[in-house]
């Protein structure tokens, strides 16, 4: 394709073209240019927020207003706003624009000559969807320069290129203020699109030396300007590529395991526990890796020995940013072995065995023989192991009759168990 491009073009080569050849190939050349510039902008596209209604004056929502020296506006801008204009997923902003036009109502107050110094764009992530005043925790600014009249002159969308791009995590909603000092007073009235959104938008606009972004006080719209941003969706890595969350049961114990294979600004890790899969408290923490690559295995035991029924465990990883993931939950029924004893043979004559299910840790025990009235026939002391434990009990010297046998440890008792000798 290359070569029959350039001969397409060649001085000498042109007199061996046809017209109908001239034009397959300018064709050629159209469908080639066509694809790599889609493919340069793959992805990207302008979104809009709202379709914008048309406002009978421009006097509060409008971040261009400029009636005193200085103006302050800042309104927010929703997850489910971003959602609906098609931005789905994490994506970066790289310009973002404002609809408005000279104001029909004054048009003398529109100034083709507008000069707004320290025009500047900040944005920021914010979990709330309406704002009482302005936000002074502090926004990252995207757009900072003075504005010369061609760049509002006229009507239609006023856009503006991020000196950085903006990166949206896909999840919050975005607070967007807008501050500038003008040069002249009163320099532009015009009217902008907007869309209703109540106890969106507060302006402040006032002839003090404070600077324009740090202006206090301001007045609530109901509004917010009708607002695109040119996006283009990114799949951000997860901080964490979590390959394996998995648990182990072991005589009523439960050990959880995880496996990463890589991480990213990763700082730790908390495992939590519900009974009911809705409430869930934490049992235990693991500090992560931070940065790597490479497999990184992870373990927690759960100290509390299991009811007799189903448990559920998930795992809640913490960015050093505070970002956070949740993983699982996983169930479990990790059973614990009961504390039990029987008698074999039973009924028995000269000698029986006591088979006792120990589930616990090693401990001293007592056990005592009774009669059915409940006198004592004997008693001894003798070790328990976690597991299955053999006791031998002598038995030609005793009547016979129905007898009990009873245990005693220093933390749990054994249910008593009888047993007939005949």
């Amino acid at each position: 394709m290359y070569t029959n491009a350039h001969l397409l073009w060649g001085r000498n080569a042109i007199f061996f073209l046809n017209k109908n050849a001239i034009n397959l190939g300018l064709y050629g050349v159209f469908i080639l240019l066509t694809f790599y510039f889609t493919s340069l902008c793959y992805g990207q596209t302008w979104i809009q927020i709202g379709t914008g209604t048309l406002t009978s004056s421009g006097s509060t929502e409008n971040p261009f207003d400029a009636e005193s020296s200085k103006t302050r506006t800042n309104y927010v801008i929703t997850k489910a706003d971003l959602n609906a204009s098609g931005a789905e997923e994490p994506g970066t902003f790289y310009r973002m624009g404002i609809y408005c036009i000279p104001s029909v109502i004054n048009p003398e107050f529109y100034s083709p000559n507008l000069n707004l110094l320290e025009f500047t764009i900040q944005l920021k992530h914010i979990n709330t969807t309406t704002i009482n005043g302005f936000d002074e925790t502090g926004t990252e600014v995207y757009f900072n320069s003075s504005l010369a009249g061609t760049t509002l002159n006229g009507a239609g969308w006023k856009d503006f290129v991020f000196d950085t791009p903006f990166h949206w995590n896909g999840d919050d909603n975005i607070l967007v203020e807008i501050c500038f000092t003008s040069s002249q007073n009163p320099v532009f009235q015009g009217q902008v699109y907007v869309i209703n959104k109540p106890d969106a938008v507060w302006q402040r606009r006032a002839n003090i030396a404070d600077d324009a972004c740090e202006l206090s006080g301001g007045s609530q719209a109901g509004r917010i300007p009708h607002t695109r941003f040119y996006y283009e969706e990114v799949n951000i890595p997860l901080p964490v590529d979590l390959t394996d969350f998995s648990v182990i049961c072991k005589n009523g114990i439960s050990s959880l395991h995880w496996e990463t294979a890589s991480e990213s600004n990763s700082d730790y890790f908390s495992v939590q526990k519900s009974h009911d899969g809705s409430n869930w408290s934490e049992i235990g923490t693991v500090k992560a890796q931070g940065n790597t690559s490479h497999t990184t295995s992870y373990s927690l035991i759960d100290e509390e020995y299991s009811r007799n029924d189903i448990v559920y465990y998930r795992l809640h990883q913490f960015d050093f940013d505070g970002e956070n993931e949740l993983f699982g939950p996983i169930s479990s029924h990790c059973k614990r072995f009961e504390n039990t004893a029987y008698v074999v043979p039973n009924p028995t004559e000269d000698y029986a065995e006591i088979i006792v299910q120990w589930s616990s840790e090693k401990t001293s025990a007592t056990y005592t023989l009774t009669d059915a009235y409940g006198r004592q026939i004997a008693q001894q002391t003798t070790r328990l192991n976690p597991g299955s434990n053999i006791l031998t009990l002598e038995l030609n010297r005793i009547p016979k009759g129905l007898y009990f046998v009873h245990f005693e440890t220093l933390h749990e008792n054994i249910e008593s168990v009888k047993f007939v000798k005949k």
